[in-house]
């Protein structure tokens, strides 16, 4: 069985079928993109080739920079990579954000093959052009995912209003008020929920958006997991996820050196995350918080990312664990950073292919330097990905 999952579902069959019946509109879209990166999945596993047309979603940065400075974020914290005073990759760049009237051959490809867009950051809706985005990528006839942390809406909510059939919102809460402030700073978690409450409010006044929420799992914030549920479903959200810290094991990180070296370049962007040396007392808060939120009557889906088999994840949080799946994702799915370079991944962005200010999108795809990587990824997992949602989501399925 293929899936597209952010991972295995833990929501109960009663939280599952509400959110169909409350989202029956965009259940009919999703199912179509989902065939057809099913497809595309597919071809890419069987031939190993890349083939432009069957790119089914793009991940746009549209900058570096971020109005909060969470405690846990591995761009922004005190030893992130674009802290104030650090040397990390986006601060060597000369672009610090997509320029709207750059993206010309974006806009080119997205006519021609509509897709999913994830517009991320930074915070993305910190863009001066970010309702200019929204407004092109929709009439384009792509759905868009915004991963935000909810603070500006009310700066675009018109905007977001005109094209409410065609977005998802993944929004970050990271416990009760006093928890979420003390992670994102002081008085954010009211100005958080209030977003999330107009949003939510607004589906029930005919619009069609999905109002998601991840929370970060922490030391701070484990024993909370019960009541952001609660609060989340109270407040109209229609799903969440609970995701594990981003860990690069120092064995990853030489692994990812030497890939980097092999390219040209050098390795930066794995300073900013966990090294994976956590404590087994640590380990097992994990283990006893998945179990609560599995455990926990939630009525509406919850999702743990990545959802890890026990000894996997006790391998995970101690800087051992591999990855299992193969790296599907270069065939079917584009990450653009702020500079307009495609990338290997977001997440380490030192490996690029072209530009899309210079370049068609099919060119980039098409070079052999793009084909020659992506087929050897398929068939040489990286380590350093571990916790990548597109190492678990965009995967074929062989369980029964």
């Amino acid at each position: 069985m293929w899936t597209t999952d952010v991972t295995r579902p833990v929501p109960s069959d009663i939280a599952r079928q509400h959110f169909l019946k409350r989202n029956a509109d965009y259940m009919a879209h999703y199912r179509q993109r989902a065939d057809r990166l099913k497809a595309a999945i597919q071809a890419f596993a069987s031939t190993g080739e890349v083939q432009s047309q069957d790119i089914s979603k793009i991940s746009l940065k549209l900058l570096s920079a971020c109005n909060l400075r969470c405690a846990m974020c591995f761009q922004w914290r005190e030893d992130g990579l674009d802290h104030e005073g650090a040397k990390g990759f986006h601060r060597n760049l000369k672009k610090t954000r997509l320029d709207f009237d750059e993206c010309r051959h974006l806009f080119d490809f997205v006519r021609k093959h509509p897709c999913e867009v994830v517009l991320t950051g930074g915070e993305p809706m910190l863009h001066p052009q970010f309702s200019l985005f929204v407004q092109a990528l929709a009439e384009a006839g792509c759905h868009m995912v915004i991963c935000t942390n909810g603070t500006l809406l009310d700066k675009h909510y018109d905007t977001l209003s005109r094209y409410h059939d065609r977005l998802a919102f993944l929004i970050s809460i990271d416990g009760p008020k006093a928890v979420h402030d003390g992670i994102r700073g002081d008085g954010y978690h009211a100005v958080t929920t209030g977003a999330i409450r107009r949003l939510a409010e607004a589906k029930q006044d005919g619009l069609k958006w999905i109002v998601g929420v991840e929370s970060t799992l922490l030391a701070c914030n484990m024993l909370h997991s019960e009541t952001v549920i609660e609060e989340c479903a109270a407040m109209g959200v229609d799903w969440m996820v609970f995701n594990h810290l981003w860990i690069a094991n120092p064995e990853a990180r030489v692994q990812f050196s030497r890939l980097c070296t092999e390219h040209g370049t050098q390795a930066q962007s794995a300073e900013g995350y966990d090294l994976g040396q956590f404590e087994d007392n640590y380990v097992e808060m994990v283990h006893s918080t998945l179990a609560r939120i599995q455990a926990y009557p939630s009525p509406i889906p919850v999702l743990v990312s990545p959802n890890l088999a026990p000894q996997q994840l006790q391998d995970y949080y101690q800087g051992r664990y591999r990855p299992e799946n193969p790296y599907y994702k270069m065939g079917v799915k584009l990450d653009i950073d702020i500079d307009g370079r495609v990338v290997m991944t977001k997440q380490f962005p030192e490996i690029s292919f072209g530009n899309i200010i210079d370049q068609p999108i099919e060119q980039i795809v098409g070079s052999a330097l793009y084909k020659r990587t992506a087929h050897e990824l398929l068939h040489r997992p990286l380590d350093i990905l571990a916790a990548c949602p597109d190492m678990h989501n965009l995967r074929i399925d062989t369980a029964p």
